[in-house]
């Protein structure tokens, strides 16, 4: 699982969103669970590259496995958004799927 995580982690940060999905295919296929830890990882390196519509797909994957999205990437996804002036749509992905603290 942490060699996946790794993986994961390394591929998000060079924003190769086609390497990730290969990743969580191979651990779909070997019954390996994604974890927070991998869905974190993927999320922070695409917050690096301002990729939008990635983050708010990982936030709802997240959502759907149960786990709760980290609030610094809440945070951190308003902010890429806003300088891509898609904050709109961000606000509008992310109502119900993530908690919106005082800060986002």
């Amino acid at each position: 699982l942490q060699t996946y995580e790794v993986l994961l982690g390394g591929f998000a940060t060079a924003g190769d969103e086609r390497r990730v999905a290969e990743v969580a295919a191979e651990m779909s296929a070997s019954r390996v669970r994604m974890s927070a830890r991998g869905l974190s990882l993927t999320i922070k390196g695409f917050l690096k590259n301002g990729m939008v519509t990635p983050v708010i797909q990982k936030f709802k994957e997240m959502r759907d496995l149960g786990f709760q999205v980290p609030p610094f990437a809440v945070t951190q996804l308003f902010r890429i958004a806003c300088d891509a002036h898609r904050q709109a749509e961000a606000f509008d992905a992310v109502v119900g799927v993530a908690p919106l603290g005082s800060d986002a």
